[in-house]
């Protein structure tokens, strides 16, 4: 099964029924993340358990995607693959928004990346509705170009510190870093990624 599919219907579902829905255009944020960078199984399979938890918030869902990702994956019948047509679709290149950092004081000595190119106090309040524990910005950056593609650039690069055995329904990206450590990375990736 091509996930690329299961994620354009999401969008879809959300541009065509409901374009103003926050909870509708996250879900399709979230959806995205599958195909940024290199997903494991079980990277996909977190991704998918944090669909689910939005779409039973939805009203009026028949078919939940989020059950057929968890199957093909479980299933080992899927691919990551885009169809060349599409493949420009990869890129934000041509998006503006922000790169933040969330602590929750439920997260001892563990920070949290995230991209948005909604307004990012929306952005917050969704996470908050979502995952029901209380969190803050610690920082967040000036509008950047392309910010999806910097945001995994910098998970790539601390993925050692990335926070192992996550609970079901929760966040993927809590990091055991400082804050002032994460904001100082994202500034000099920011730096670079200007030059």
């Amino acid at each position: 099964m091509y996930l690329y599919k299961i994620y354009k219907n999401i969008k879809q579902r959300s541009v065509r029924h409901h374009p103003y829905c926050e909870l509708r255009a996250e879900m399709t944020q979230l959806a995205r993340q599958i195909f940024e960078g290199e997903k494991s199984a079980e990277d996909i399979l977190q991704i998918a358990s944090e669909l689910k938890s939005i779409e039973v918030q939805l009203y009026g869902i028949k078919t939940y995607f989020s059950d057929q990702i968890k199957r093909a994956v479980e299933n080992n019948k899927y691919s990551l693959e885009f169809p060349d047509v599409i493949s420009h679709m990869k890129t934000d290149n041509d998006k503006y928004g922000s790169i933040y950092v969330i602590t929750a004081p439920s997260k001892k000595n563990q920070v949290k990346i995230g991209a948005t190119t909604i307004e990012p106090n929306k952005r917050l309040s969704v996470f908050i509705h979502r995952y029901g524990y209380k969190a803050k910005f610690y920082f967040i950056s000036e509008t950047i170009r392309a910010p999806f593609s910097l945001e995994d650039s910098i998970k790539k690069d601390i993925k050692y510190a990335r926070v192992s055995g996550i609970e079901y329904g929760d966040s993927i990206e809590w990091y055991l870093l400082k804050p002032e450590q994460l904001k100082s990375i994202i500034l000099d990736a920011i730096e670079n990624w200007r030059k």
